[in-house]
């Protein structure tokens, strides 16, 4: 089989143990079909190294370099440029050039070819601003909230999950004080303090484990703010 043929029969090896994992299936035949899936993880490893092997063979770059030496033609074609690149630009955040605004056209052109024309959807374009009141509506400003830590020198603002470890570690104890007082909420409902102690039971004590920060990840953060 060619690299196309492994990628696909290891992704229904994988949709296959997820459907078992979907139904509580036994672990035995879970452990049974993630043998062959690992096969497969081998076998199409192998014929990526090949691949890369003959199309570098001459001595060019490797993966990696090719992969950045295309970005950085990309950036010199102008399909793209950093916003704001003279002043330094923000990581993640770019303006289309000229070439990359044909792709872009080219792109939503096919877009609206299949989901428009023959799925018979229909199109609408809305700003991307929205106002308070519809983000008041559907709970976000009350609900939703980010926690940030402050640097007591500077008196910058952080989110956790940016800060480094040893950061994050001296904040332990203040995490601990919150999460402890927001599961004891007389307002939340025992489900969700049973859900909590089922995800975290084993990984974490509260006021001992110097892991407790890593543990909560954004999601039960989302989780206990509801």
């Amino acid at each position: 089989m060619g690299l196309t043929e492994k990628q696909s029969a290891f992704e229904v090896q994988g949709n296959a143990i997820r459907e078992l994992k979907a139904v509580a299936a036994p672990k035995s035949d879970i452990d049974a079909a993630v043998q062959p899936l690992n096969a497969l993880k081998l076998e199409k490893n192998d014929v990526e190294c090949q691949l890369q092997s003959i199309l570098f063979a001459d001595g060019g770059l490797s993966r990696e370099a090719f992969c950045q030496a295309a970005v950085n033609k990309l950036e010199r074609r102008l399909f793209y440029i950093p916003l704001f690149k003279i002043y330094h630009g923000v990581a993640g955040l770019n303006d289309y050039g000229p070439p990359g605004c044909t792709v872009k056209s080219n792109v939503l052109a096919f877009w609206r070819q299949h989901f428009v024309l023959e799925e018979n959807m229909l199109e609408v374009d809305c700003p991307y601003v929205t106002p308070e009141v519809v983000l008041k509506a559907s709970g976000h400003v009350d609900k939703f909230t980010d926690l940030m830590v402050k640097d007591e020198k500077t008196g910058t603002f952080y989110l956790p999950i940016t800060c480094s470890r040893t950061f994050a570690m001296r904040s332990c104890r203040i995490l601990v004080d919150f999460v402890v007082a927001r599961i004891w909420n007389k307002n939340m409902r025992e489900k969700r303090k049973e859900m909590y102690w089922k995800f975290n039971r084993k990984k974490i004590q509260f006021g001992v484990s110097k892991d407790f920060y890593w543990a909560i990840d954004r999601t039960l953060w989302a989780f206990l703010m509801v």
